[in-house]
């Protein structure tokens, strides 16, 4: 027995010792960070649904004025958060070759489906892959899929309309997450997968219920991440996959299905689909010809909503898709000194992580005056050069930002098109004013949801 209590005794004292080492790296480099937890690390508010990850980010971006980057911990992994915007600079773009790729939340060999795709692959893979699909994402490309985003948008207005009619009021209330997400569904369906689907009127349709699994994180889900982030060796182990295999298995059968069904009767449709059989036999290229009957329903688009360029992107300020960018240091590299007062630089390790604090920097005073005001003259012609490079993200920076960002905006412009075209939009008695995040989601929601006022225009 009192063998047992003595090996007990060395195991804590050692794994205590252990502990202490571990947490200790970023204070004896000089590094300044708040104060982890044992284990847990220093993220626990938003962990235990305490705090949105984008409340917890600008407390702590605010907590550290000073810093060029600060320490945090995710259990016992050290993660280099960036605030300065010339680091970013060289991490993003400069010495990109040491931040080439994102932090792994998923095995590919496990799962193929969600392993595979730009985000996750690494290295060459990355490369290879992204030099195949950039020719998808041309504006000529693009330009011929506006006639199925519009479609979609015609399903939606037909569908509030007569929402409205049925109502004893002249307008109806929506929650406006749910109604984007079933517009953004059916135009993925359309442009990227070749269906026809309509998920205003069939709430419940295949499609959509699948597409939920995939983009809505459940706290199973997250608990995966997390654990891909931090033990992916137990993951692989374990093989365990982040999607569920009803999912991958739905997606992977329309997309090899629809192929095979193009190629043995010689259909053509103008969409991702079609671009991917293309790019697989090499024959995608760059292309950015004009098209009269294609450019006509592209340029009424973008004419119509010229004036709202400046709205757009004052609301991605706010509002931006990615609350952090993440990357992995591929190879040892010197960030300098983390701030004035420190005597040493302070080299990361390859296979260690690093977040730059986009929602946190744009909202940061010193970049964006009066920063929680909607101000969309920031982005005017007259103001747009005050823009401090590298301090607005709202889709990546450099060779890895996000591919496919023209086609999300042109998606948002054929959108706000046909809404604003049909409807006068205002709050309503369910909007959540002042907005606040619901700290039990991982993405962007606003607590009690996002709800506006639709009333047919006049």
């Amino acid at each position: 027995m009192m063998v047992l209590v003595i090996w007990l005794t060395v195991l804590v004292v050692a794994f205590t010792l252990y502990l202490k080492e571990k947490y200790s790296k970023f204070k004896r480099k000089g590094v300044n960070g708040p104060k982890p937890i044992p284990i847990i690390g220093t993220g626990w508010t938003v962990y235990l649904g305490k705090e949105h990850m984008a409340d917890y980010l600008i407390r702590m971006y605010q907590s550290f004025p000073n810093e060029r980057f600060y320490g945090n911990f995710e259990l016992l992994k050290p993660l280099v958060v960036v605030r300065d915007i010339d680091l970013i600079k060289q991490i993003t773009t400069k010495d990109f070759e040491y931040f080439l790729d994102h932090r792994s939340m998923v095995e590919p060999d496990i799962d193929p489906l969600f392993g595979r795709n730009l985000v996750t692959l690494k290295g060459q893979e990355w490369k290879d892959m992204r030099s195949m699909l950039s020719p998808m994402f041309t504006s000529s490309k693009i330009r011929v899929m506006v006639p199925f985003m519009m479609e979609v948008g015609n399903q939606m207005i037909e569908s509030l309309k007569k929402k409205i009619k049925e109502s004893n009021e002249n307008f109806i209330d929506v929650d406006s997450k749910d109604l984007t997400s079933r517009y953004t569904n059916d135009v993925i369906a359309s442009c990227a997968f070749g269906l026809k689907v309509n998920s205003m009127v069939d709430e419940d349709n295949e499609f959509f219920k699948m597409g939920k699994i995939v983009t809505n994180f459940t706290p199973w889900m997250l608990l995966k991440v997390f654990f891909y982030l931090n033990m992916p060796v137990i993951m692989r182990i374990l093989k365990i996959k982040f999607l569920p295999e009803a999912a991958s298995n739905f997606f992977r059968g329309i997309i090899m299905g629809t192929m095979e069904d193009r190629e043995k009767n010689n259909i053509f449709r103008p969409d991702m689909i079609h671009l991917m059989m293309q790019a697989r036999k090499g024959r995608l290229e760059h292309e950015e010809k004009s098209n009269s009957d294609q450019d006509t329903g592209f340029a009424t688009v973008e004419e119509s909503v010229v004036e709202t360029k400046t709205i757009k992107k004052e609301s991605l300020r706010l509002w931006t898709p990615a609350v952090i960018l993440d990357r992995i240091c591929t190879k040892d590299y010197n960030l300098g000194k983390p701030n004035d007062l420190a005597t040493q630089d302070y080299i990361i390790r390859k296979g260690e992580g690093v977040t730059l604090a986009a929602w946190a920097i744009h909202r940061d005073p010193k970049y964006f005056p009066n920063p929680t005001k909607f101000d969309p003259e920031r982005f005017s012609e007259e103001n747009k050069h005050k823009i401090v490079p590298f301090s607005y993200m709202p889709f990546g920076l450099g060779p890895r930002n996000c591919i496919a960002s023209r086609f999300a905006l042109c998606e948002l412009k054929v959108m706000l098109y046909q809404l604003l075209l049909h409807f006068e939009i205002s709050p309503c008695e369910k909007t959540c004013v002042p907005s606040q995040l619901d700290p039990t989601r991982f993405t962007l929601c606003l607590k009690g949801g996002s709800w506006i006022r639709i009333k047919i225009r006049e």
